[in-house]
């Protein structure tokens, strides 16, 4: 029982630590008892899913305004976001910060606008070339 406690307890501090709450981490390594290590770990999983609905609404926020600057279908829209978040995974960049990158060229670059595409290789290449400075 107490192998799966230390389990609990490493599990729900590294949730805690990776979502900033270290203050939750100090206080679920303090706990002793296997149900309230349970219901602290629920908790702080708990944060850690609100963060995350909190950030993918963000997300949509800014690929609203983007397709209000572009004019693109929704099916580009889709492609758009899988892109940024594709690309996300690959640069030190959350997917918002891409698609605000996109406006940003776009605003540059007007042209590129009505291209998915190309808007989505420039961002690309804009990010390759951030991450090399």
């Amino acid at each position: 029982m107490n192998g799966r406690l230390g389990n609990l307890r490493n599990i729900a501090n590294e949730v805690a630590s990776r979502s900033g709450f270290g203050g939750i981490a100090s206080s679920l390594g303090a706990i002793a008892t296997p149900a309230g290590a349970a219901t602290a770990a629920v908790a702080a999983v708990g944060v850690v899913m609100v963060q995350a609905g909190k950030a993918a609404a963000e997300f949509e926020t800014h690929l609203d305004s983007l397709q209000s600057l572009t004019g693109l279908s929704d099916e580009a829209m889709q492609d758009i976001s899988k892109g940024a978040v594709e690309m996300s995974k690959e640069f030190k960049s959350s997917a918002s910060d891409i698609v605000d990158a996109m406006k940003l060229i776009g605003s540059q670059a007007p042209e590129l606008l009505s291209d998915k595409d190309a808007l989505m290789e420039v961002t690309k290449a804009a990010n390759v070339l951030a991450e090399a400075a």
